[in-house]
């Protein structure tokens, strides 16, 4: 996924407040939110502080009890640089929810890794096996638009939605719960609004969808053109192979819709309703790519075809797109096979 607290700080324009209500404990370069709750999102005052407090290059870092589980959005936010997910617990003390290092309290960072004499290990039964059988399709969409004003964003978020959930997005918002109802127009309003600053919006599937999804719109302006980033997290249920069939036909509809420039597709074990407990989830495993047809274009044909890992040609002749299937080795062999491929692909990726 994308630097969120990147795009976060993109977004705010004031100075740090002396006290900020989010904000339980400082440190010298970081502050702690603590959250007593059973499922924690990303709420409008996280998001807000997030802003706030990286603007001053201060880490932000939530806390929850061992019993809590956090959503997609703000799991994906605490798992990148700048942010730790704070986990207390009466028997394991405090631990770091993504990597289940054992954590202490430093004055200048906030909580940092503890240190042993014979290295750092992960706390007890953070290593346990997963709780579910499920599997989240993590999809990294990049849209190239012409600038417009007939342009109306979010039509990437319901192909993508319609195709491998059955159904359009059923809200959106700055931050969760996306409570607006989906409308194209009115957050392609937002968007011109706030330009030339971006805009990171979220995304949510209705909870009767065949396969829930959740995920961000991320939304810049460029001199040459608008792009559109979709990030998404999609959970197949119990024992569902992922669909690679589906995920080609999506392709193709992107293509046609002219609506694809890169998409990479990745899998990771996880719960159907997209919420993560504080454990060893594994690491995203590459499972496919695509090129659209300016990339093809950029590149060559021949030489989009000629990559170490062989490619599916899609879409019309005219405007060909390229898809890499990454699925057919094991988990090391497909991440070496990403790289290779982004190398081969170096100018347009």
């Amino acid at each position: 996924m994308t630097d969120l607290m990147t795009e976060l700080v993109a977004n705010f324009e004031n100075d740090a407040p002396e006290h900020h209500p989010a904000v339980d404990r400082r440190a010298e370069k970081a502050v702690l939110i603590e959250m007593e709750r059973p499922l924690v999102p990303l709420t409008s005052w996280i998001a807000d502080a997030v802003a706030v407090f990286g603007m001053q290059g201060h880490a932000v870092q939530v806390m929850t009890p061992s019993s809590a589980r956090l959503t997609h959005p703000l799991w994906a936010l605490l798992s990148g640089p700048g942010a730790r997910w704070v986990v207390t617990d009466p028997d394991r003390g405090h631990f770091d929810g993504v990597n289940g290092l054992p954590l202490e309290w430093d004055g200048t960072h906030g909580f940092i890794p503890k240190q042993h004499s014979n290295g750092t290990t992960t706390v007890s039964g953070f290593l346990d096996a997963p709780s579910s059988s499920s599997t989240h399709v993590l999809l990294e969409l990049t849209v190239q638009h012409a600038v417009s004003e007939d342009l109306v964003l979010g039509g990437a978020a319901e192909t993508v939605a319609n195709t491998l959930a059955g159904t359009n997005p059923a809200g959106w918002s700055t931050n969760e719960p996306a409570a607006a109802s989906w409308d194209r127009s009115a957050l392609t309003k937002l968007c011109k609004k706030r330009a030339p600053r971006p805009s990171r919006l979220f995304v949510a599937g209705p909870h009767n969808a065949r396969r829930p999804f959740v995920g961000s719109l991320n939304v810049r302006r460029t001199r040459e053109a608008v792009i559109e980033t979709l990030s998404l997290a999609i959970a197949l249920q119990p024992h569902e192979d992922v669909p690679h069939d589906e995920l080609m036909h999506t392709v193709e509809l992107l293509t046609a819709e002219r609506l694809i420039r890169t998409l990479v597709v990745k899998t990771v074990p996880g719960r159907t309703d997209l919420t993560y407990e504080p454990r060893w989830h594994g690491i995203p495993i590459p499972f496919g790519m695509a090129i659209g047809h300016a990339p093809v274009q950029e590149v060559g044909l021949e030489h989009a075809l000629s990559a170490p890992v062989p490619g599916f040609r899609l879409g019309p002749e005219d405007r060909p797109t390229v898809w890499y299937p990454l699925n057919v080795t094991e988990a090391e062999g497909r991440s070496n096979s990403l790289q290779d491929l982004l190398q081969h692909l170096a100018p347009t990726s």
